[in-house]
């Protein structure tokens, strides 16, 4: 009995130091992916894309860092080419994480679809961010961006 117990034990520390370890390369990864994704280096900008996906497989189970991570390809000043495709597959898993629950992250994930050129999914879930946000300070810059988005969806020589 206390062999089995012990092995469970062992069992469930190492998979806590993986959980762990896999949080500490999630973020040195992210690091990685921006340092690369900033530089002016063509071959640079190849390998931020193997980073940033092997910093999704990384953080594949916590919604709050995708949502970070996506956040900051879709606006951070010094990214030279932002690769839109892989802020929407951060949105898209931080926003599954969080069952579309959580206004932050369904905001990322309307603004990943705006970015990327597809306005009118943007404004509809902009619209589910603004439904499901408690907080009145932030649901008056949803609005913002929301009006934002409409206005721009008024004017379709602009969509491009």
């Amino acid at each position: 009995m206390k062999t089995k117990y012990f092995l469970f034990a062992g069992l469930f520390a190492l998979a806590f130091v993986s959980m762990t370890l896999s949080a500490e390369d999630a973020a040195a990864l992210s690091e990685k992916y921006f340092t690369q994704a900033g530089s002016d280096k063509a071959e640079d900008a190849t390998e931020a894309k193997k980073t940033g996906l092997a910093y999704l497989e990384a953080a594949k189970t916590d919604a709050d860092n995708l949502n970070e991570f996506a956040w900051k390809i879709m606006t951070d000043d010094g990214i030279k080419k932002r690769d839109l495709e892989l802020a929407m597959r951060a949105a898209k898993a931080a926003f599954d994480l969080s069952e579309g629950k959580n206004a932050a992250i369904v905001d990322t994930y309307a603004r990943a679809f705006f970015d990327s050129g597809k306005i009118e999914d943007g404004i509809k879930w902009q619209k589910k961010a603004i439904a499901v946000c408690e907080d009145d300070n932030l649901k008056s810059e949803l609005q913002e961006t929301l009006k934002k988005y409409e206005e721009k969806a008024a004017k379709p020589e602009e969509k491009k």
